[in-house]
């Protein structure tokens, strides 16, 4: 099974769950990331209910960002530009 077909199953699965519980998806929140893989010309559309889901290379999760290369630097710099003249330490109060 390709990796495009257990996606759109698995959005199906999830809005006939969310159906069941009487649940509803936010279209306008949601969104999805193809993540580095062999399948260079994905160019699947998600979608539920109708609507397309849109397609990112990157978001922010519980004040995370993550990014489609795996990679941190939109996160640094975006700790970086809320603390200027800070320097970064985790585990270290300042």
């Amino acid at each position: 099974m390709s990796v495009n077909v257990t996606a759109i199953d698995s959005i199906n699965c999830l809005n006939r769950w969310f159906i069941a519980n009487k649940l509803s998806l936010n279209i306008d929140k949601t969104c999805y990331m193809v993540f580095p893989n062999d399948d260079t010309n994905n160019n699947t559309r998600l979608t539920a209910e109708a609507q397309e889901i849109k397609k990112v290379s990157s978001c922010r999760h519980l004040g995370v960002i993550v990014d489609d290369e795996l990679k941190w630097i939109k996160q640094i710099m975006s700790r970086k530009s809320r603390r200027p003249g800070r320097r970064m330490e985790f585990g270290h109060k300042q």
